[in-house]
């Protein structure tokens, strides 16, 4: 619309110089030498340099475009490309969460190369992984979308709950405990994290990593307080034949977090 503008203005700016140049008077006198002169309208002649510009005008286009042709066509075809590979990562990412692990695949492939994000072309890597139940190449594509802009804490989720499914508890409480010093309100880093070391038996770590979840008041404070006395309880369990003095202590302050506790109240009764 703006452009039909452009063209209508110049060309009743045009029309309205012609009407002037018409009214002015005197020729143009050409004198080519050897007594040959010709004699021109004003007009006509600044009609003709118009139409000389214009024809140059054309040329110079013409001859422009035809050396930038290579280049818009090569443009072109890669953002053809580049619209083709970023639906084919939609529909990628949707067939994973259909759970259609072959076109999932074969759409994977197809975005690969052109896609522009290569967070979401990571993603969909990891999830065709996922429901292949290839946990190895699972856990490497979402180790690599942890390490870009924006994907950290979805990698490192992605990466523990591989590594935790291929049986390494290691790596995956390492991906947790990283996801646990970033600034964000997700709660799953500690949860992964706590529960894996309470599985393991690890009290001493599980009390530290829920004084790290209540700090970041990523757990209500009475919640925190009733785990900390079964933790401090299963502890002195524990210690009860080795150090009983620690017991002891552990039961005490166990029973005083939580009075309510049985297990608490029970071996505090029986031991202090």
């Amino acid at each position: 619309m703006i452009v039909l503008f452009v063209v209508i203005l110049l060309l009743v700016l045009t029309g309205l110089a012609v009407l002037w140049a018409s009214r002015l008077p005197g020729e143009l006198i050409i004198d080519l030498g050897a007594g040959a002169a010709y004699e021109i309208k004003l007009v006509v002649a600044l009609l003709g340099l118009l139409l000389l510009g214009a024809a140059i005008a054309v040329v110079w286009s013409f001859v422009t475009g035809l050396m930038t042709f290579p280049a818009r066509f090569s443009r072109s075809r890669r953002a053809a490309r580049v619209r083709d590979a970023n639906k084919a990562l939609a529909d990628g990412l949707l067939a994973a969460e259909a759970g259609d692990a072959a076109l999932a695949r074969k759409l994977s492939k197809k975005a690969a190369q052109f896609a522009e994000d290569d967070r979401l072309k990571l993603l969909l890597e990891a999830r065709t992984a996922e429901i292949a139940d290839d946990w190895s190449n699972a856990e490497r594509a979402y180790g690599q979308l942890a390490r870009l802009p924006g994907g950290q804490l979805a990698g490192l989720r992605g990466a523990a709950a591989a590594a935790s499914e291929r049986g390494d508890g290691i790596a995956a409480e390492s991906r947790a405990r990283e996801a646990l010093e970033l600034k964000s309100s997700a709660d799953w880093p500690f949860n992964s994290l706590f529960d894996s070391q309470v599985a393991a038996g690890r009290w001493p770590d599980a009390l530290d990593t829920l004084d790290q979840g209540e700090r970041r008041t990523q757990i209500p404070p009475e919640n925190a307080n009733r785990r900390r006395a079964v933790l401090l309880t299963a502890h002195a369990l524990e210690l009860r034949r080795t150090d009983r003095r620690e017991a002891q202590r552990h039961l005490s302050e166990a029973h005083k977090i939580a009075p309510d506790l049985p297990a608490a109240a029970f071996h505090a009764a029986r031991y202090l």
